[in-house]
């Protein structure tokens, strides 16, 4: 069984609620968190995704999240 990633995206603007959607779809994905410095917007995917931590906050985002790091370097 291959390993779970957890994943983050920040900025749910115009492709953002795409990448949300798929991100939860993957299996062997956690979506955990959504990050937007524009509330308005951050409350829309927040009304369609209620499980899915939101943020305004991006130093939050990419310090302490618990997100899974990956190499660039690395294969899929």
């Amino acid at each position: 069984m291959a390993r779970q990633i957890t994943v983050g995206v920040v900025g749910c603007g115009y492709w953002g609620p795409n990448l949300i959607r798929n991100f939860r779809s993957v299996v062997g994905c956690r979506l955990k968190l959504m990050c937007d410095t524009n509330e308005k917007r951050l409350a829309h995917v927040r009304s369609l995704y209620p499980e899915v931590e939101g943020n305004v906050d991006f130093k939050h985002t990419l310090n302490g999240a618990c997100l899974t790091l990956w190499p660039r370097n690395r294969s899929m």
